[in-house]
């Protein structure tokens, strides 16, 4: 009796033995398969921007679902809508580098540019007061070549251009003559001081009462020279430190009334004009030579930064005001520089002299110099066309 009591007991126990080891090792294989779906998986998740796990859903056998929960399937949606690449080596999920834009620090000078391009094109502009010429002299306004008379100062340009042989090649491409009979360059100070009569024969000049000045303001020595040729149309700021500036650097102040750029710059134009014949609406040019301003190179710097937008020698790169994406952006910036603001006022602020309205269509940033021992300097050309 006890030997046939324990013979089904044994024979239980062999056949558990046998269940066990053949659960375990279908169990072991199914769960490698399982990792290497899982990596395969996680491959194609990345390439399409996902992380998702593996289904199971491959027709497991019963005995194999009940050793555990399946795994839940979790999709991660992309947190971008750019499109994705995958690297051909590493199979990874690459995000394209964004396209270039202009740097925030030149985003104020675009806006104030874009400001300037709508004034350009305002029809109710307000004009600058300073219409007749006697305002130059009693705002106490010289010529840096000839003494002062009555009228201050003096109509008559230098007898030489002192660009036209520095960048020959320029004129020549612009197709503007840079002859001395074609152009007329004019240097003017606000209050011309003892200290230049040894340099170039001058007297002294305070613009006091002596003068018949009934106005005091400080000899701020303030500076404009500058070069055109009326009939091309162009226009050259060449040497041009205002009064403001110079009382900033330490000179007698406060500024006259009559001290911006753009003021002087008309009334030496019509001088220009008178000079060498044309019309004063004639302007196609504005050519800020040898920009020096802080606030301007600044701007140009972080330009030439852009990829791309690297400084080179003329014509330099082009930007458009109003063709779109970045190159409008850099177009706006310059004219929103210091060195665009003279640009702008000079067309807005005269417009009912020039005849009609004037805006600028873009502006060539570049470089000249830079030879053995050479300083480089750098450039803005504006191009100024009609408003249609």
């Amino acid at each position: 009796m006890a030997i046939k009591n324990r013979a089904p007991t044994l024979w239980c126990m062999l056949l558990l033995l046998l269940v066990l080891f053949t659960t375990t090792t279908f169990s072991r294989e199914v769960t490698q398969d399982i990792s290497v779906l899982d990596f395969q998986d996680g491959l194609q998740a990345a390439a399409i921007g996902t992380s998702k796990l593996p289904e199971q859903s491959f027709g497991l056998p019963d005995a194999v679902e009940k050793v555990g929960d399946p795994p839940t399937t979790t999709t991660i949606e992309p947190t971008t809508t750019s499109p994705i690449t995958t690297d051909p080596i590493t199979n990874s999920g690459l995000t394209p580098a964004p396209a270039e834009s202009l740097p925030a620090d030149l985003v104020n000078a675009k806006d104030k540019g874009a400001d300037f391009l709508t004034l350009l094109k305002c029809p109710t502009a307000d004009q600058s007061p300073f219409v007749e010429r006697k305002a130059l002299f009693d705002n106490g306004w010289a010529n840096l070549r000839y003494p002062p008379k009555i009228e201050e100062p003096s109509t008559k340009p230098e007898s030489h251009n002192p660009v036209s042989m520095e960048d020959p090649e320029i004129f020549k491409q612009l197709g503007v003559s840079s002859k001395d009979q074609d152009m007329a360059y004019y240097n003017w100070m606000h209050a011309r001081t003892a200290e230049m009569k040894g340099e170039l024969g001058h007297t002294e000049f305070d613009y006091g009462p002596e003068y018949g000045h009934t106005k005091e303001y400080g000899l701020t020595k303030g500076t404009y020279g500058n070069i055109f040729n009326p009939k091309d149309g162009l226009l050259i700021c060449y040497i041009n430190f205002g009064p403001t500036y110079k009382i900033s650097s330490g000179n007698q102040g406060p500024a006259p009334p009559l001290n911006k750029l753009s003021d002087i710059l008309w009334f030496q134009w019509k001088d220009a004009v008178a000079a060498k014949g044309g019309q004063v609406g004639n302007i196609k040019y504005f050519w800020r030579h040898n920009v020096v301003d802080k606030k301007s190179k600044a701007i140009m710097d972080g330009i030439a930064a852009i990829s791309g937008q690297e400084l080179v020698g003329f014509p330099g790169k082009t930007d458009s005001m109003t063709e779109g994406g970045l190159k409008q952006e850099i177009g706006q910036a310059l004219l929103g520089s210091p060195n665009g603001v003279a640009v702008t006022y000079f067309l807005a602020q005269h417009r009912a002299e020039i005849g009609k309205m004037k805006t600028v269509s873009k502006v060539q940033l570049f470089s000249t110099g830079g030879g053995p021992g050479g300083r480089i300097s750098r450039h803005m050309l504006f191009s100024v066309v009609d408003v249609e």
